[in-house]
């Protein structure tokens, strides 16, 4: 009879043939199939004992191998999981940077080539602005003159009136002041001089309209029209004159600066009372806005400026030019002319 713990052992190694059969040589497998279909035998238990110790040692071999696979199926596969998510992660990570590199390269070429368009655009346009500006201020400048001769006038003093008041821009406008034109006529003395000469104005063809409150500053603002106001330029002049009784630039621009108040007191006291102080004389005239006109205009009005000082401070805007009159060939002024 066989023994039992001989039967389990070939049990064991039968079942451990089956399960390891591709781990085995396919001879040895015959071998133990054949062993087991004539009957074991107890000279079989050295060979079945050390069957099973081989048996044994595979199976640990194995499950050392393979069993922590088996024992820890679902941490594995998350820690796989994790690893494969992790490259995928890293390599969307390298495409998204380096498809930001080309985006930042291509904004940059772009941003770059518009700021070349940009400058080219401004240049072309400054360009045109300069040459648009110099025919406006060529063309106003020969409107001046123009006026100026048929009104009797030196056109150099009016041209240099113009330069000094606009540099010859017909629509400049002093927006603290309120002052606009070529001449920057303030409303109050543009709508004296539409009163003072305006029938004079009518007869000579000329459109005159006052400043109002609906038209000042605005696109309708009649001192906008570049040739009324060139006129009234004219016509001012011829009013100083009146006012002032000379033709002297120097006394003629005070008029202009300080009133012709002012400047007919400079003409009258300028030869017996050249060292008085300007302050003094502005106080003795307008008592009521003196200090103000001072703080307005320091540079002009210094503790320490004459009379004298005062009327070359003013001929010094017009070198070379000695009358405001339009000079005969004989060279002395030719009379006023009215509009």
């Amino acid at each position: 009879m066989t023994d039992p713990a001989v039967l389990l052992t070939a049990l064991a190694l039968i079942t451990l043939v089956m399960t390891l059969g591709a781990m085995l040589p396919a001879q040895a497998v015959r071998v133990a199939g054949r062993r087991a279909a004539r009957g074991i035998g107890p000279g079989d238990a050295p060979v079945l004992a050390a069957a099973a110790a081989l048996g044994a040692a595979v199976i640990i071999a194995a499950w050392t191998q393979v069993g922590p696979w088996h024992r820890g199926s679902a941490e594995h596969l998350r820690g796989r999981a994790f690893e494969l998510v992790e490259r995928e992660f890293l390599y969307r990570q390298e495409v998204h940077e380096a498809t930001l590199g080309l985006l930042r390269r291509a904004q940059q070429q772009e941003i770059e080539a518009l700021r070349s368009a940009q400058e080219s655009a401004i240049a072309l346009l400054r360009q045109q602005y300069e040459d648009a500006w110099l025919m406006l201020a060529e063309n106003s400048e020969q409107l001046v003159r123009t006026v100026a001769a048929q009104y009797g006038l030196n056109p150099d003093f009016l041209a240099a009136v113009a330069s000094q008041e606009s540099g010859f821009d017909p629509f400049i406008a002093n927006t603290l002041s309120g002052a606009r034109g070529l001449f920057q006529f303030m409303p109050a003395t543009w709508n004296e001089m539409g009163q003072v000469y305006g029938q004079q104005i009518a007869d000579a063809g000329l459109n005159y309209e006052p400043v109002t409150s609906a038209n000042r500053g605005t696109e309708d603002d009649p001192r906008n029209n570049p040739r009324m106001n060139a006129v009234l330029g004219a016509m001012l002049v011829l009013y100083n004159i009146d006012l002032t009784g000379s033709s002297d630039p120097g006394i003629l621009y005070l008029a202009h600066f300080a009133g012709p108040e002012m400047a007919r007191y400079v003409a009258e006291h300028l030869e017996d009372s050249p060292d008085q102080p300007i302050r003094d004389v502005l106080r003795q005239i307008m008592p009521n806005l003196a200090d103000a006109v001072i703080e307005q205009n320091a540079a002009a009005y210094t503790e320490e400026t004459t009379l004298a000082d005062f009327y070359q401070w003013s001929a010094a805007h017009f070198p070379g030019i000695p009358n405001a009159l339009a000079v005969a060939e004989g060279g002395e002024p030719r009379d006023e002319q009215q509009p």
